[in-house]
Formats: structure tokens, sequence, C-alpha cells
């Protein structure tokens, strides 16, 4: 089963089960121009690369009150800036931060939860 690994966790451990995961986009290269005094033009240099969002939609299986618990709990293990590796490539790592995450569809016996980082490559 595809999942990812936020600060050293995989997301098995919570038993999710992935339905999507919108592949990450390639960054763009963001650069920092430096005019000369007496010279035309400027010199770019690359200064690190922008943000990307990484979404993942997320089944939840259980009761109302099981599903909310897990939510909770979800929650609090995704707080903070970590690194985040998609086991489809995880070669790749990125520093990720919790964007958002709100349930999408809901259901007497499962939700789908999406969960949406703010993540840069960490080179």
């Amino acid at each position: 089963m595809i999942g990812f690994s936020f600060n050293g966790v995989h997301s098995n451990f919570y038993d999710l089960y992935i339905k999507t995961i919108v592949p990450p986009i390639p960054p763009k290269p963001r650069y920092k121009e430096v005019k000369v005094i007496g010279k035309d033009g400027t010199y770019k240099f690359l200064d690190g690369y922008e943000d990307i969002p990484i979404q993942f939609d997320v089944l939840i299986l259980g009761t109302i009150s099981e599903r909310r618990e897990k939510i909770r709990t979800i929650g609090i293990w995704l707080q903070g800036e970590h690194n985040l590796v998609i086991d489809y490539d995880n070669v790749v790592v990125y520093k990720a931060c919790l964007v958002d995450m709100a349930t999408q569809k809901f259901d007497t016996n499962f939700e789908v939860l999406r969960i949406t980082f703010s993540a840069r490559l960490v080179v």
C-alpha cells in the first residue's frame, strides 16, 4: 500500500488508506538578482526553490467517534515542520508543514480526509 512518512512515522502506523496522491509538480527555482555598479544588467544567482503544495486524499474507516479520534490523532502527528517522504519516490525528501486538513466526503462508515502540505525540496 502506498503512503508517506512524516517526521519518521509512516502513514500505515495510523491505518491510513491513501486514496489519491496528487503528484508534486517540480518546484520553480528562485533567483536573487545583484546589480553591479558601473556594469549593464544584473547577475542572477540560484537562491533555492519555491514551496509546492502536496495533497493526499486519505480514507478513514470506523464509527463516527472512532474517526473523530483518529483525525485528532493525525492532526497532532502532522504538527510542525518535518521531513516528508512519499513511498513511490522515496529518494526525494521534502521539508513540509501541514497547511490544511479537511473532510471531503462523509458517510456512515468512512470519511475522505484531504491533507495538504506546503513543502520545499531538501537539497
